[in-house]
């Protein structure tokens, strides 16, 4: 009887270990060249992202992540710090909003919106309100804006405002008035909750016209990071009483405790999905990278041929 290896000239393929199942949880990655400390991740795969500004005092610090390492790009043209960026871009089409620019002492709020091409910052139309402390999502041409500091009526606002890339428009609030919380997702499938003064667990989602009532988050929480959209995304770290480590997964319908992150920080950043993810920086962290594999994420198996 003629042999496989006859007929087609090799022999099948075979695994040369039994499968082993994906183990879900966080790991040290490669480092940032800065500190982020108050800004937003952008991008969602662990192949491509980019994080700018933030840090204590201001920074002009721009980075891009590659799938193997942060290299600094382009710098911003301002010390920029507590602002919002498109979650759902990449590391050549993304746009940051609004924020303080330093350094601190005192700090100057500004209506800027920043375009980022992969190489060049680009002024577009500014901000409706001299606010900090907002969260963005979306992307360049889709995105939004939501909640944060109005600094000329000195308090929390509820403001959402929608982006196409040049022009902010105004659209439905979102239900309370919070700063320092956290949003991911697009345009028409966003999440946004948390946040301070006082801490709260409220989240609600967007579909790009109204505002909708979503499941509390398992504890009042502010400065944490979020990334996916409305339907498959995740929470991780903040302050609530102290710096927190946990991470949450949100279907839709419920939110489900996953791995901790190895170091506990706030106001942190992320960038990725429920199957992979990475957290930068923080207080607690500075340059600190943590890169994460969700439940059921694929994983490579070395493949012996003879």
């Amino acid at each position: 009887m003629a042999e496989y290896k006859g007929i087609k000239g090799f022999k099948v393929q075979y695994l040369d270990q039994d499968p082993v199942p994906t183990v879900a949880g966080w790991s040290s990655a490669p480092s940032l060249n800065s500190d982020h400390i108050y800004s937003q991740g952008i991008g969602t795969t662990t192949s491509d992202g980019q994080i700018a500004g933030g840090a204590p005092e201001g920074s002009t610090a721009n980075e891009l992540w590659n799938g193997t390492a942060w290299t600094t790009s382009t710098t911003v043209p301002s010390q920029s710090a507590s602002w919002g960026g498109s979650t759902q871009g990449s590391s050549t089409a993304s746009f940051y909003v609004a924020g303080l620019i330093g350094p601190a002492s005192p700090w100057t709020v500004t209506t800027q919106t920043l375009n980022w091409d992969g190489s060049t910052w680009t002024s577009s139309g500014n901000y409706p309100l001299n606010a900090w402390d907002i969260r963005a999502a979306g992307t360049q041409t889709t995105g939004l804006a939501v909640g944060g500091y109005n600094a000329p009526a000195t308090s929390e606002t509820n403001a959402t405002n929608l982006y196409d890339g040049s022009t902010w428009t105004s659209a439905p609030n979102w239900p309370i008035s919070k700063r320092n919380l956290t949003a991911f997702g697009t345009q028409t499938a966003a999440l946004a909750g948390t946040g301070e003064n006082p801490q709260v667990n409220t989240f609600a989602s967007f579909n790009g016209s109204t505002w909708s009532s979503e499941a509390n988050y398992p504890v009042p929480l502010q400065g944490g990071a979020g990334s996916g959209v409305e339907s498959a995304g995740f929470v991780i770290g903040g302050s609530s009483g102290g710096n927190i480590a946990t991470t949450n997964t949100y279907d839709g319908t419920a939110w489900t405790a996953q791995a901790n992150l190895g170091t506990a920080r706030a106001s942190l950043s992320s960038i990725g999905s429920v199957s992979g993810a990475k957290a930068m920086s923080g207080i607690g962290a500075t340059t600190g990278v943590e890169d994460y594999i969700g439940p059921g994420a694929a994983v490579t198996k070395t493949i012996t041929a003879s």
